[in-house]
């Protein structure tokens, strides 16, 4: 009989400490839900393509926030004929970006970085998803802090599917839309 109690007892306790778990959760569900919250996707890594004057040519992964020195370095250094002033060593380089180092006296593009690569033409539109922070720059409203968090947002959370979805960059908000909405796009036209 004793035993039976002890049993009893357990189990008021066990019924006792199930119903105020649930009087937890149910009275603060923002706390309950916090243990449920899944880590985001962080890209640890940019990719660019560097050819022309290098040793490498090639597709290199890079750490977010490399420039183009860095880039050059992965590609195995300059060769002989690489124009070594053509290029802003200090860029940061962006996730996709081509990089071109042109030879001593080769025409080149004022910044070949970028413009050797320019994507199918836009109609004139700069691509959101593929832009340079220099690029991002000459947008009205966009200086070079706010293309450095469109590059950053772009590399963290992946490439915009709308040119709306620029809206969730912080410190861009619906004054600065309206006055980039016709000049950028999210993919080449045909």
């Amino acid at each position: 009989m004793a035993l039976d109690r002890l049993k009893l007892i357990g189990f008021g306790i066990l019924i006792g400490l199930l119903c105020s778990a649930l009087i937890l959760v149910v009275a603060n569900p923002r706390q309950a839900r916090s243990g449920i919250i899944l880590p985001t996707q962080i890209s640890t890594e940019i990719t660019v393509f560097v050819t022309g004057e290098v040793n490498n040519p090639g597709t290199y992964s890079l750490p977010p926030s490399s420039r183009i020195q860095d880039a050059i370095k992965k590609a195995g250094g300059w060769t002989a004929r690489a124009d070594q002033t053509a290029l802003n060593l200090a860029s940061i380089l962006s996730d996709g970006q081509g990089i071109y180092v042109p030879a001593i006296g080769e025409d080149s593009p004022q910044d070949p970085s970028t413009e050797r690569f320019a994507p199918v033409d836009n109609g004139g539109k700069i691509n959101i998803n593929t832009a340079t922070i220099e690029m991002l720059d000459d947008l009205p409203g966009i200086g070079p802090s706010k293309a450095e968090q469109i590059v950053a947002y772009r590399q963290n959370n992946g490439a915009f599917d709308t040119i709306e979805d620029i809206l969730s960059v912080p410190g861009i908000g619906p004054t600065i839309f309206e006055q980039i909405q016709d000049l950028i796009t999210v993919s080449p036209t045909p």
